[in-house]
């Protein structure tokens, strides 16, 4: 399936996972920032550093941290009633637009892309977006999401709340300040909306099992920029989950002060292994700085572990860089 994919969409053939790719010659469309010139490398770090909270040098045991895990969000036990609303919007996929529920008083909201060919024999993936308005909808995600389904994949793409059809009113212009003046840095408001996000993971994978009859046990968790970030703590919390693909992701990033310990990814990423990690990354990324937030971050996940370096900015991995994500993805999700 993954051959198939690649010869469709004429892209270049696989780069190892060591390889560091030359960076796209045109920008990734509807990116949730706008993406930094590869221009001069490497960018001193120490121009780009961002605030370090106590976690990244020295990380909670293990035990304290999946307590945490416990605490702030237990196993959620209402019935999913999971129900179509509607067609995919701006995708060639076969999938639906679907809801769920969330406790008793709430929806997530998600877009199923059914993977080409026998889907219901196929491996699955649960896709976190980045901090565009738009959500699940925003080509960052529908392009990556219908190709990923073309190369075999089921994939359930979330609104995590705050975005997309799960606006609350909390985030009303989107930009950056008003984003980390509200949620980032307010340590309350980003601990709850982490637990939040590791319930809607959970019960993601609920969904797949219990809607879709398909394999629980063969769920991968991709997630892009903030949905990058929180990806550790949400597959830390769920066994279930076989792989963890990290793009454009990190510890923190430039405007951030620090995080609370149960919503610091610094405290999990090392539980994700036995299960492999793969984390791509651009060398020239201004909002996740490479020396300051990833390869610490890096350093501290356990192997199975890879890292991927472009030569770009912070947006969505182009196309020289999927033969290699999916060759990695086809080891890891079999």
């Amino acid at each position: 399936m993954v051959c198939a994919c690649l010869a469709l969409l004429a892209l270049p053939a696989p780069a190892t996972l060591q390889d560091t790719l030359p960076a796209r010659a045109d920008t990734a469309a509807g990116s949730d920032t706008q993406p930094v010139a590869a221009a001069t490398l490497p960018i001193p770090a120490d121009t780009l550093r961002p605030a370090i909270d106590p976690w990244l040098d020295r990380p909670l045991p293990e035990d304290v941290a999946l307590a945490f895990l416990g605490s702030a969000d237990p196993t959620d036990s209402a019935p999913l009633e999971a129900e179509a609303v509607g067609p995919l919007v701006g995708t060639d996929a076969d999938g639906e637009a679907i809801r769920f529920r969330r406790g008793t008083e709430e929806w997530v909201v998600a877009d199923f892309y059914r993977a080409a060919g026998d889907w219901g024999s196929r491996p699955s993936i649960v896709y976190l977006h980045g901090t565009g308005r738009a959500g699940r909808r925003g080509l960052w995600i529908r392009r990556p999401a219908s190709l990923l389904a073309a190369a075999g994949y089921n994939v359930l793409a979330i609104d995590l709340l705050h975005w997309g059809d799960r606006a609350t009113g909390l985030l009303t212009t989107f930009t950056d300040e008003e984003q980390h003046a509200r949620l980032y840095n307010d340590t309350a408001a980003y601990r709850e909306w982490v637990a939040r996000t590791v319930g809607d993971v959970r019960r993601s994978v609920d969904v797949l099992r219990d809607r879709y009859g398909l394999d629980e046990r063969a769920v991968g968790l991709v997630g892009f920029s903030r949905g990058a970030s929180v990806a550790p703590i949400a597959a830390a919390a769920d066994p279930r989950i076989a792989a963890v693909v990290m793009l454009y992701g990190g510890h923190i990033d430039r405007e951030e002060t620090g995080h609370s310990a149960s919503a610091c990814n610094a405290n999990y990423i090392g539980l994700i292994a036995p299960r492999p990690l793969l984390m791509v990354n651009g060398r020239a990324d201004r909002r996740i700085p490479a020396a300051a937030s990833v390869e610490p971050l890096f350093a501290l996940a356990r192997e199975p572990k890879r890292i991927l370096w472009l030569d770009t900015g912070h947006q969505v991995p182009g196309r020289e860089a999927w033969p290699a994500i999916l060759a990695w993805l086809g080891d890891a999700l079999p």
